[in-house]
């Protein structure tokens, strides 16, 4: 908590820091604002004027008249009439071409300096408009100069992109807003990311700067096309521009700013459990649920035991409501016995009889009895798997620690500074260890490795259990064993192989297997074959081995890896593999069996026993569809797990067939959805025990029908002499001679004849009597009240 109130104190102090350099911003640009609308000076060589008359010139009878800048046929005249520029200058040599006169950037001149933006850029297409202006296409780069510069362009002459309006350039007036909204962006977004912030706000930052950019961008080409801003308009369009795009960022550091914290946490997921002891079990007989007179007992059994480890469920078999939470056996005060045992979860804690315990006061050791009288000690075999396994007179919780006790002053200390044992936190009365084959390693194996043996070849194991009144053994319980030295005779063993194991099957198509590992009980190099051979026979070889106990390839797991080749698919492919070990014991070849299978297919599916684009009608909101998949070829006669997905572009969207909740490879597969009215298409998607896929898919409709058939024709049928009555779908229909409201039961009408289709319905005519008719469809749909029709037969007599 302290470290998450600091970094939200440093979330405050950025955004402190971040709003106070945006507000100097506001403040620069209002002041820059201010000095640029009091005054606008132009400077000159000469005399002042106007910036709309200077640069082009008409030589006169020996006299420089000034001319527009961009519109050459404006009169000179005009200029002179408007006191632009009082004085005229005299025709000089090497100024005049015929009549017009270019002005010379180098010398004194009556040239205008604007004070405002683009000033620069307009000067550079100014000289470029008077360098190329010979070539006839002045006029264009004259446009672009007004268009960038600061200049104002005559309300005819054509703009950038040949349109003007409200004495301005369209385009410059864009540019410019839209170079000062975008860019203020991205001067606030630097200012807030040097200052730090969390991602969250930054993205927030980043999303309302970006609107602000789009309206500065147009609000300030608004203002300078209608100059909101007389003195610089263009200019004046970007202050308003870069003015919201401030406004929105204050806005968002002010009101949408979020503090964020972020800790790392690192879990380790393990079993549940509640708390030791049972003080809490009585809580659980308080808890009421309901109101008032109702309330009932809100504890079960489930509840109970969540309160505590020693809490019970009594009187539970029994009548009454006389269940109770209590803690069972509160007087429980000694911690839990242990003891070594031969057998766990029904398997053989020992590889064979050879394997025994020898009990001692500490505990017991894992002694090897087959070694004769050249193992005195009874040491265990080097590179033997062991597992430690005991049992506890009571549920408990064990932990384990190697080589000493566990430091602490209290028991309670020592045993939460040990391991779990492969039990975890279950409270049971096993609980087991496996060591792997390199703890065993033989004092040969260990010197190569580097390791000098201090503990005389004696491997010992404390253990401590915990009950769940929460009492733990005061003194740990000590398994031990020791490994046999001495020259190594032993053969290296072979203990498994991935990612394939022995008569695996193999994916069709598949010729190799790339990182094929083999593991062994010692370090060893190996070699492997199509054809059973010896261990020096062998052509192919692993890329790399275990050749110490310092060179696992994986964990704790020693062996070899390379590539496995030759596959062939449909036949069993038979590899044999043999290994040496560092004091040159060849093994004999072990056999590895790979089934190759063919290419798994996809049969047929079938929607309701339909196939593709069938229709399901139902009167169901939502309709029950079979979903029946099936495969062949593949792995086990296209056994295979199926799954089915809307969205094949999502690869975790796909769901697995139910298949009477079997998580077998089965052909079928099946499953039953419930879905409401519209068309679909599914994607199928099988996978077979080998790793074989296929897929298809398939398009169908759900119809509801939610309203009874409706009778479409009522007449005589001449022919049949009956009365004949046609539905607009499938119903059975039953009538009633009496009953005039149709409140008659269904079944307890009199039944019409129907058709084959079951359009057509009749009975017998009879002009002596009315027939009050319901009809109802496949779905049980029929008037909810009244006849389906009403038919009253007559016969109409001719009189001579």
């Amino acid at each position: 908590m302290k470290k998450t109130k600091q970094k939200m104190k440093k979330e405050r102090g950025i955004r402190s820091i971040a709003l106070s350099q945006i507000i100097i911003l506001v403040v620069a640009t209002v002041a820059f604002a201010w000095m640029i609308g009091s005054e606008v000076k132009v400077v000159s060589a000469s005399a002042e004027s106007e910036a709309n008359c200077y640069a082009q010139r008409f030589c006169v009878d020996g006299k420089i008249y000034p001319g527009h800048l961009i519109n050459p046929d404006l009169p000179s005249e005009t200029c002179v009439a408007n006191n632009m520029i009082p004085a005229l200058e005299t025709c000089s040599s090497g100024q005049c071409n015929g009549n017009e006169c270019f002005y010379d950037f180098n010398k004194p001149h009556n040239f205008i300096i604007y004070l405002g933006t683009g000033i620069a850029l307009g000067d550079f297409l100014l000289r470029a408009y008077n360098t190329i202006n010979k070539a006839g296409i002045g006029s264009k780069v004259g446009t672009l100069a007004g268009s960038f510069g600061p200049y104002p362009v005559p309300p005819k002459t054509p703009g950038f992109l040949g349109k003007t309006f409200g004495g301005t350039n369209l385009f410059g007036q864009i540019l410019y807003s839209a170079a000062a909204a975008f860019g203020t962006r991205m001067l606030i977004m630097a200012i807030v990311k040097a200052f730090g912030t969390s991602e969250e706000n930054m993205q927030g930052l980043q999303t309302s700067t970006l609107i602000g950019a789009g309206l500065g961008t147009l609000f300030g080409t608004l203002a300078a096309h209608y100059g909101w801003f007389a003195a610089a308009p263009v200019l004046g369009g970007a202050l308003i521009a870069a003015g919201i795009v401030i406004v929105a960022a204050l806005t968002y550091l002010l009101v949408g700013y979020k503090l964020y914290s972020r800790e790392i946490f690192t879990f380790r997921t393990m079993l549940w459990q509640p708390p030791v002891g049972g003080s809490d079990c009585n809580k659980c007989n308080l808890l009421k649920v309901g109101t008032g007179d109702n309330q009932v007992s809100g504890c079960s059994e489930y509840i109970c035991h969540s309160y505590g480890a020693a809490c019970d469920w009594v009187n539970g078999d029994k009548p009454g409501g006389y269940e109770t939470c209590v803690w069972k056996n509160t007087n429980d005060h000694a911690s839990p016995g242990i003891k070594p045992i031969k057998e766990a979860y029904g398997t053989q804690v020992f590889p064979n009889n050879n394997y025994n315990y020898k009990l001692n006061q500490q505990g017991a050791a894992i002694i090897y009895t087959g070694g004769g009288s050249a193992n005195p000690q009874q040491c265990l075999p080097a590179f033997s798997s062991v597992m430690l396994a005991v049992n506890t007179s009571e549920a408990a919780q064990c932990r384990i620690i190697y080589g000493e006790t566990a430091s602490g002053t209290t028991p309670a200390d020592k045993f939460t500074k040990m391991q779990p044992m492969t039990e975890g936190t279950v409270y049971t009365i096993n609980h087991t260890l496996l060591l792997p084959p390199i703890t065993t390693a033989s004092s040969t194996a260990l010197n190569e490795a580097g390791y000098e043996l201090t503990n005389g070849g004696v491997y010992k194991f404390y253990i401590r259990c915990q009950d769940v009144q929460g009492n733990i053994n005061p003194s740990d319980y000590v398994l031990s064993f020791c490994v046999q030295e001495g020259p190594d005779f032993t053969p290296p063993e072979i203990i498994g192989t991935s990612p394939v194991e022995n008569n695996d099957f193999i994916p069709y198509g598949i010729d190799k297997i790339t990182g094929f590992q083999v593991y062994t009980n010692e370090p060893a190099t190996c070699r492997w074959d199509v054809q059973r051979k010896p261990y020096e026979q062998m052509i192919n070889s692993f890329d790399r081995c275990s050749k110490t106990i310092n060179e696992p390839i994986a964990g704790f797991d020693l062996g070899c890896i390379g590539n496995l080749t030759h596959l062939n698919s449909a036949q069993t492919n038979r590899y044999y593999i043999a290994c040496n070990d560092t004091a040159g014991n060849k093994g004999d070849p072990y056999e590895l069996v790979l089934i190759g299978t063919n290419r798994l297919l996809i049969q047929n599916v079938r929607i309701n026993g339909g196939g593709n684009e069938t229709t399901i009608e139902s009167a169901d909101e939502l309709t029950p569809v079979e979903l029946t998949v099936m495969t062949s070829g593949g792995a086990e006669n296209g056994n295979a797990r199926c799954s089915y997905t809307e969205t094949p572009e999502n690869i975790n969207s796909y769901s697995l067939f139910e298949n009477d909740k079997s998580t077998d490879y089965l052909n079928p597969n099946t499953d039953t959805l419930y879905i409401p009215e519209g068309d679909y298409t599914f994607f199928l998607r099988c996978e077979d025990v080998a790793g074989n896929f296929a897929n298809t898919m398939i398009t169908f409709s759900v119809d509801i029908d939610d309203s009874a058939p409706n009778v479409v024709r009522v007449y005589k049928d001449e022919g049949l002499n009956a009365l004949m009555v046609i539905t607009d779908e499938p119903a059975e229909c039953v009538y009633s001679n009496s009953d005039s409201s149709c409140g008659y039961p269904f079944e307890e009408g009199s039944p019409m004849s129907d058709s084959y289709d079951g359009l057509e319905h009749t009975v017998d005519w009879n002009p002596n009597a009315d027939f009050y008719i319901k009809c109802r469809d496949e779905f049980g749909k029929m008037p909810y009240t009244g006849c389906s029709i009403e038919a009253r037969p007559f016969e109409i007599f001719e009189y001579q």
